[in-house]
């Protein structure tokens, strides 16, 4: 089994040159929500990331980090979907 850590989870990609909050040694969570205000359905997001002004926000982790939302890269979008 692989080991759930960002570098192999799906939501997960290196920062690309000029990215807005690029931090050398950290990669970008797609999967955490970007919201603009509180107002957020709490059931149905594991993570968020807020900006108060709607501006930029990004949830950024190093490769090694673990996380409960993660999925294997690769992982086929429509068998996720359906079980």
């Amino acid at each position: 089994m692989t080991e759930r850590r960002c570098d192999s989870c799906k939501h997960w990609h290196e920062q690309a040159d000029g990215y807005a909050g690029q931090k050398e040694g950290f990669g970008v969570c797609e999967n955490a929500q970007h919201i603009d205000d509180w107002n957020i359905d709490t059931a149905n997001t594991m993570m968020a990331v807020i900006d108060g002004e709607d501006y930029f926000a990004a949830l950024l982790t190093k490769p090694g980090h673990s996380c409960a939302a993660w999925i294997e890269t690769g992982v086929d979008k429509e068998k996720e979907k359906h079980g």
